[in-house]
């Protein structure tokens, strides 16, 4: 399962590193930009709280606000806060990310988890209908994946390993869009080497991902889907 960093706490967090760890040690001339930065980054918490779109003016003001956390307030910071900075500015732009691409990454997971667990698409209305079928079918393929029947070998092998893949670049996607620039077409790090280990060791192909896997699911899923 992917573990998505929620926006609106990422931003919650990232607004309590700025008032604490940053406001405090800046000059005044710098603080009238640092509250236009923390009204973007309080709309975005909001909407991403509540599900709701972002405007463009926004979406505009949020990308200011990281430009502003990476380039300008640094050169205003004692060195040893120059990291803290540089922390907001990467929850500002995750959070803006995930305002842009709404939930498609989650639609696509339960799409291909459903195809993969042979299930028909679940009936999805809303955005907590998405992230409880997602826990539910992760559930299942974790379950799938500690019982061996998707080791190296198996009907589901390959399935199971292009799922995983996709659901990793989706995130890195979203986490870290340079690296995804960088490595677009090519395999996610270490797949060769997890397919070589994989085919020596059949019986081990999947399962010490399985418990990552497995803690997520469950964790979500509890209180959304019935056993």
């Amino acid at each position: 399962m992917r573990i998505r960093p929620a926006g609106a706490e990422l931003l919650s967090a990232a607004r309590v590193t700025l008032s604490e760890r940053i406001v405090p040690h800046l000059p005044q001339a710098r603080l009238e930009r640092i509250a236009s930065i923390e009204r973007a980054m309080a709309a975005g918490e909001e909407k991403l709280a509540r599900d709701l779109p972002a405007s463009q003016a926004e979406l505009r003001a949020l990308n200011e606000a990281r430009l502003a956390m990476r380039d300008l307030i640094p050169d205003a910071l004692p060195p040893e806060y120059h990291y803290d900075a540089r922390l907001v500015a990467k929850a500002i732009a995750v959070a803006a990310s995930q305002l842009v691409r709404g939930n498609a990454d989650e639609l696509r997971e339960v799409e291909r988890l459903a195809a993969l667990l042979g299930l028909p698409p679940p009936a999805l209305g809303t955005p907590d209908d998405v992230r409880c079928s997602l826990a539910g079918l992760n559930e299942r393929l974790a379950s799938r994946i500690r019982s061996g029947a998707a080791d190296a070998g198996s009907q589901s092998y390959d399935a199971t390993l292009a799922h995983l893949e996709a659901t990793t670049r989706e995130a890195l996607s979203e986490s870290n869009p340079t690296y995804h620039r960088m490595s677009s077409g090519a395999a996610v790090p270490h797949t060769s080497a997890f397919r070589a280990r994989s085919a020596k060791r059949p019986s081990l192909c999947c399962r010490s991902s399985s418990r990552r896997f497995a803690g997520g699911a469950d964790s979500k899923a509890r209180g959304c889907v019935d056993g």
